[in-house]
């Protein structure tokens, strides 16, 4: 049996048997070496980070209600609507406190709301607080490029248009109610707004040529589809 000297003897110089041979090693080989297990345990202390997918909440509805969205997207971040749907003040309201972004889906595709002073806008909001035949019509054929509300009131409906300019939301605002002259007056309390009560193409026309026109308000008691068409499209410039 070996005694306590001779193991010492052996474990020395099997200590200097490797040191020879990390020195001898290839500089590139021992630098490799030690970037690899530091970018191991890089690896390990720092997994990769995941981005959870959205939550998205499908609706087929033609008119969207607060209580809708509160029975159906609750907790979702993307709701899914009709590109024709109509969203009530709740429903605003609802997506604002949720943070939920709305995106409108249409034949061509899902497209997302423009987001707030978003360059190049070319959307156009109708608000309809006085309603008729003839307006339910034009609301039906409004192309996609139109969002439309319904409110209860002139005031709600000036600042709801007030909104959609200043948060860049829309081009310009179309205000359909019988007190047109009230909700023009009240959505010009804002610097940033121009609107202006018309009844028909040629008070749009001398209306653009005095200010900077972003919102009319007409009187649809009594007119007739074509001319709330004609008036309209002399607003937005559509054929």
């Amino acid at each position: 049996m070996l005694d306590s000297t001779a193991v010492d003897q052996i474990v020395a110089n099997v200590l200097r048997q490797l040191s020879a041979t990390i020195a001898a090693a290839p500089k590139g080989l021992v630098v490799s070496g030690e970037r690899l297990v530091n970018e191991q345990r890089q690896s390990v202390a720092q997994p990769p980070i995941t981005h959870p997918s959205p939550l998205v909440s499908h609706l087929s509805d033609r008119v969207i209600t607060g209580d809708l969205l509160a029975e159906k997207a609750v907790g979702a971040t993307q709701i899914v609507v009709p590109d024709k749907a109509i969203l009530t003040p709740t429903a605003h309201d609802f997506l604002k406190a949720s943070k939920a972004q709305l995106i409108r889906a249409s034949a061509a595709g899902p497209k997302a709301s423009p987001s707030p002073g978003a360059p190049g806008i070319t959307s156009w909001k109708l608000i309809t607080v006085t309603s008729s035949p003839a307006v339910s019509r034009l609301t039906s054929e409004l192309g996609t490029s139109w969002s439309r509300e319904i409110l209860g009131c002139p005031d709600d409906a000036a600042t709801l248009a007030i909104s959609a300019i200043c948060r860049g939301e829309s081009a310009g605002v179309v205000i359909l109610a019988k007190q047109h002259f009230r909700a023009a007056c009240r959505a010009n309390r804002h610097d940033k707004v121009r609107a202006v009560p018309v009844s028909n193409p040629a008070d749009v026309q001398s209306s653009r040529e005095q200010l900077r026109l972003n919102c009319i308000a007409i009187d649809p008691t009594g007119r007739s589809y074509f001319e709330l068409k004609n008036t309209i499209s002399s607003f937005t410039g559509a054929k």
